[in-house]
């Protein structure tokens, strides 16, 4: 489960890069949710789960920010337990 938890959140971040840090529309956000359900299905056909959802939300505030919430549920491999995991994604500090 860890492994396929490891494997999954770092796909959908990597998926996420592009948004992440600038302001996004609504067409942009909904370009990003079919990426996410292709990278899904693309994840349960390697194994990594038996299922995988994403749910995208996020406030105008967060849109504007370049900020992404988003929530994971998927079943991994022989489980029969559903694991979900609340992620924002967020651009790094400055370090200023």
């Amino acid at each position: 489960s860890i492994i396929s938890a490891n494997a999954i959140l770092g796909a959908i971040r990597q998926e996420c890069m592009s948004v992440i840090g600038s302001a996004y529309t609504d067409e942009e956000i909904n370009t990003l949710a079919t990426r996410l359900d292709g990278l899904g299905r693309s994840l349960v056909m390697n194994g990594y789960a038996q299922r995988i959802s994403t749910q995208l939300r996020g406030s105008r505030l967060d849109r504007i920010n370049g900020v992404i919430k988003l929530s994971v549920r998927f079943i991994p491999p022989l489980s029969i337990e559903a694991i979900e995991i609340d992620l924002t994604l967020e651009p790094p500090e400055s370090g200023v």
